[in-house]
């Protein structure tokens, strides 16, 4: 798994919806609260991967950065490939040869444009699928005796 990470999507529901004395900043990995975040955060640390999230307001993060809580969703993002790419540069998801991209076809389309230049290799089992189905995808990855990614393909 040394050249692979997984890159996990936010989801709309947070910590703060729940939890409304939460502080005011959180370790991204603490903030997502969905179903979709859960799982895929779930899977990456199953196979003992190195994870990232996109998120709508702050593009790629490390699990252990802090955010506040925010409404934006990718369809009102100013995240451009570019942006994108940038980012993982910076936060060194570009060392990696190959990214499982865990998310929503929007998210899966601006990660591949930005790492197409970058020459990794992008996964996106989840792809095209609606909510449901990504969620049953996970669940069934989560559920198998499988401990490595090939294994799921």
């Amino acid at each position: 798994m040394d050249d692979v990470a997984f890159i996990v999507s936010c989801t709309k529901k947070k910590i703060w919806d729940i939890n409304p004395n939460a502080p005011k900043k959180v370790q991204a990995k603490d903030a997502y609260v969905g179903n979709l975040f859960k799982l895929g955060k779930k899977l990456a640390e199953k196979l003992k991967a190195p994870w990232f999230i996109i998120s709508a307001k702050y593009g790629i993060l490390k699990p252990t950065e802090l955010i506040e809580n925010y409404n934006v969703t990718i369809d009102e993002t100013d995240l451009t490939p570019e942006i994108v790419r940038k980012q993982l540069v910076e936060k060194g998801v570009f060392k990696f040869k190959k990214l499982v991209v865990l998310a929503s076809t929007k998210y899966c389309n601006l990660i591949e444009k930005a790492a197409e230049l970058l020459g990794i290799i992008v996964e996106t089992p989840l792809k095209g699928l609606p909510l449901g189905m990504m969620l049953a995808k996970l669940k069934k990855m989560l559920s198998s005796n499988q401990t490595k990614l090939t294994d799921y393909y």
